[in-house]
């Protein structure tokens, strides 16, 4: 398995999910991998209180939880409100239905999607991506405070964005995507939920998170300024 010594042995994995079984089957696939250390938490609030005592490497996290959820969970990690690392890896479980929380998890700075149920390959492959040196990715705990955590909000928007296109833009597909393009448009999921909204200047870790979701979500294209103009 390509890179899999580099999620073996000494890497320390917390997986916080409140269904027993969800939590019993990554850890199935943890074991096959080869990690030896990893914690268990049935929900965000126990997830900071095992963070508090122990020290991992990636956080592997479920969204829908009660009673502090995943958004919840990110937020005081990324806010420096849990006392631990702020930039601790962090992916997200998700699955088919879970689209109106994928926004948050990105704007959360998450470091990748896993859907539910995966391989073995699929968490090991996750894990190493989270793992592997880059630049930090977080930012100012103040930018996370306006980030809604509320699982019952309903963020769908299914207006139609404004036509024409605003001037100096260009249509690109997401693989086209390079860092420092600036969003000319709302990126929304066929659905009509809100991935990222205009004005948004992307990183490679957002490039990244978006390659994961263009095929759980159904948007191929993307709506960027052209550089030329501004």
């Amino acid at each position: 398995m390509k890179n899999s010594y580099l999620v073996s042995n000494t890497t320390r994995v917390l997986i916080v999910d409140d269904d027993v079984f969800a939590r019993d089957y990554i850890q199935k696939l943890l074991d096959m991998t080869g990690i030896q250390h990893i914690h268990k938490a049935k929900d965000g609030g126990e997830a900071l209180n095992v963070l508090r005592g122990i020290d991992v490497d990636v956080v592997l996290l479920d969204i829908h939880m009660e009673p502090v959820n995943g958004l919840e969970f990110l937020k005081a990690v990324r806010t420096g409100q849990a006392g631990v690392r702020r930039d601790l890896p962090v992916i997200v479980l998700t699955s088919t239905g879970d689209e109106r929380m994928l926004g948050s998890a990105l704007a959360f700075d998450c470091d990748g999607f896993l859907l539910k149920p995966s391989s073995q390959h699929a968490v090991a492959e996750k894990i190493w991506a989270a793992l592997v040196p880059v630049q930090p990715v977080v930012r100012a705990p103040q930018a996370y405070q306006v980030i809604p955590t509320n699982l019952t909000e309903n963020v769908n928007d299914t207006s139609p964005q404004e036509k024409p296109l605003p001037n100096h833009t260009v249509t690109v597909r997401w693989d086209e995507l390079e860092p420092g393009n600036v969003l000319a448009r709302d990126i929304r999921t066929s659905r009509g939920n809100t991935l990222l909204t205009a004005g948004t200047s992307l990183t490679q870790h957002l490039i990244s998170r978006l390659g994961e979701l263009s095929d759980l979500t159904g948007f191929e294209f993307v709506v960027i300024k052209n550089t030329a103009y501004v």
